[in-house]
């Protein structure tokens, strides 16, 4: 995953945009397909996230709790993004007066 496979799932979002959501990460539809071939619509969509929430709790994605939903992403890309904020406010005050 990088900064382009990034998707963000709304709270108060409807049923197209949370499906949407799912289908623009590369190869989810696919292998919820792959495993669960029965399930169709809402029930996949379900399963997808699952899969999302499965893979973010064994750190292989990030997952970000915000107020409005949940974003799913590159877990090394929001490492490397963080150290680099933290990295830029250590450069402006090295004594940490501020």
């Amino acid at each position: 995953w990088s900064h382009e496979n990034e998707t963000d799932v709304l709270l108060d979002g409807d049923a197209v945009s949370y499906r949407a959501a799912f289908e623009a990460v590369a190869g989810l539809t696919k292998g919820v397909k792959l495993q669960e071939p029965e399930l169709a619509g809402a029930e996949r969509s379900v399963w997808m996230e699952f899969v999302l929430h499965g893979l973010a709790e064994h750190s292989r994605i990030g997952r970000n709790n915000f107020t409005t939903g949940v974003r799913f992403g590159d877990v090394l890309n929001s490492v490397l993004s963080d150290d680099a904020d933290d990295d830029e406010e250590d450069a402006a005050d090295p004594f940490g007066l501020q």
